[in-house]
């Protein structure tokens, strides 16, 4: 896993599907012949569901716009200076998740009003995503990459603030950057 600056990119078209069960998985691999897969939301619960990309590793059947298996996987990420502080900016992601699993469709809450939510809230919020120090959240990047074999990941951070999103954005690439300088 390595970070490109997007001006080292190079940007050329490909066919590509997207799943998220490893019977598509499997039937993209075999029929679609296409020049990637994604697969998304496979972290739940704080694991990541290899089954779709074990599927369509398995199945893959090389193609003329195709010759190897090349798989990239969405993940739900957020770092902050610290991993207390990475949960304190994660509430609104954890209140909207246990509010909709509930059955209650609302916004998002700043993060203060999201904590006090989730400090009465009957039940406990669901694990989502990738959350902690940026080393944290990009030494799991890392691991998650390896273990799925995914060959990109697509990071979204969701936040009640877009200053947040950002910082942890930079967090990570430099989190990621620091990693790779250490394992080359």
């Amino acid at each position: 896993m390595g970070a490109k600056p997007l001006a080292t990119l190079s940007w050329t078209h490909r066919n590509w599907a997207r799943s998220s069960n490893w019977r598509r998985s499997a039937c993209i691999s075999r029929f679609a012949r296409t020049g990637w897969a994604e697969f998304s939301e496979h972290v739940a619960n704080g694991f990541v569901q290899k089954s779709a990309l074990d599927a369509y590793h398995s199945a893959f059947e090389p193609s003329p716009f195709c010759t190897k298996p090349y798989a990239g996987i969405g993940l739900v990420v957020l770092a902050a200076d610290t991993e207390g502080e990475a949960e304190r900016l994660a509430a609104p992601l954890k209140a909207w998740a246990l509010a909709r699993g509930t059955g209650t469709f609302a916004p998002y809450l700043s993060a203060e009003d999201a904590a006090a939510y989730l400090a009465q809230a009957p039940l406990e919020a669901p694990e989502r995503g990738i959350i902690g120090s940026a080393q944290s959240v990009a030494q799991r990047l890392s691991e998650t990459a390896a273990e799925c074999r995914a060959d990109e990941l697509f990071l979204l951070s969701i936040t009640d603030q877009i200053e947040t999103r950002i910082n942890s954005y930079r967090q990570i690439e430099t989190a990621i950057m620091a990693l790779n300088a250490e394992t080359a």
